[in-house]
């Protein structure tokens, strides 16, 4: 992540990973990139300023929650069920790989609880109080 880890820096990681599905999401045919830079670069401010990470939080909460409504089971089944293409930066090179939307928000969910526990393990060491909120 560079530099000193913060929970912001951990917030805005695991909200690109969310930010880069949901980019494939509203546009079909888009590869997921999560390690697309230009998306850190305009992510940038969530990792210093609650506020805008809430709001990125409230954006992805709501095309979720309108993918399912919007949907019959079966329009959902195929969504999520749905071939992507998901690119991946190594040390030398892009790889692509096939996926489904319904594997990649998965992973973006593990990976996002990884972060959680980083981030509480953050607070705990600078002895904050943590607390559940709910969105």
């Amino acid at each position: 992540m560079g530099g000193a880890s913060t929970i912001g820096k951990h917030v805005r990681h695991a909200l690109e990973h969310y930010v880069a599905l949901a980019d494939a999401l509203m546009r079909p045919g888009l590869p997921v990139r999560y390690d697309d830079y230009k998306l850190k670069a305009k992510l940038e401010p969530v990792a210093l300023q609650p506020k805008k990470a809430l709001d990125v939080i409230g954006q992805i909460v709501g095309l979720l929650e309108d993918a399912a409504e919007l949907s019959g089971p079966e329009e959902r089944a195929e969504m999520f069920g749905n071939r992507i293409r998901v690119v991946m930066l190594t040390a030398s090179r892009h790889v692509s790989m096939e996926s489904t939307m319904k594997r990649e928000l998965h992973f973006v969910f593990h990976h996002a609880v990884h972060h959680d526990s980083a981030m509480r393990t953050i607070a705990s060491q600078l002895g904050l109080k943590l607390s559940l909120i709910h969105i």
